[in-house]
């Protein structure tokens, strides 16, 4: 499935990581606008466009089992100018997006997205990650979930392997359809 422009992912690095045998691609749901309530519109319309997140691509690296300890989600983001905090280098807050946006497309595999919200969610910044540019956030669970909590685990880096920024966060899974 194409979900957008192939040619901001037209780099050697990008088509590696399209090609591994162990990632399926899978569609990036948050991109698009989902209903009269406006959910998803951040990242589906406010982020989605030349000079802001210009393209994002999905893939998933699943265990045989179908198990949730050891799965990860690989998303592709391609950033513009005009998500900068100082002249070149992307806002904080954007790479915090970026880890939750990832976090929430690996749990959206494996659990009904409204059931789910984001309880904790934590960044160490690595280094200055400039704009223009592609980079690759990954997303992975490495514990077993506890009961309604699943802790997740991700970084951002680039198609040489420079880490710009390492995620945490908790996941939580709600009560009731519709309740916080």
């Amino acid at each position: 499935m194409q979900e957008e422009l192939q040619g901001d992912f037209d780099l050697l690095w990008c088509n590696d990581l399209a090609a591994d045998p162990s990632l399926q691609p899978v569609h990036t749901f948050s991109r698009v606008p989902n209903g009269e309530a406006g959910e998803n519109s951040l990242f589906a319309i406010s982020l989605n466009n030349s000079s802001t997140i210009r393209a994002c691509r999905s893939f998933i690296k699943s265990r045989l089992d179908s198990q949730v300890l050891g799965s990860s989600v690989y998303m592709l983001f391609s950033l513009g100018s005009g998500i900068n905090s100082i002249a070149g280098v992307c806002h904080g807050s954007i790479i915090s997006l970026m880890f939750d946006e990832t976090f929430g497309q690996l749990m959206a595999h494996f659990f009904d997205r409204d059931e789910l919200i984001t309880a904790e969610l934590g960044v160490s910044f690595k280094r200055p990650l400039k704009t223009p540019t592609v980079v690759v956030c990954i997303a992975r669970i490495d514990k077993e979930p506890e009961g309604r909590r699943t802790w997740l685990n991700g970084e951002i880096r680039d198609g040489q392997g420079t880490v710009f920024a390492q995620g945490q966060g908790l996941y939580m899974r709600r009560r009731a359809k519709g309740q916080l």
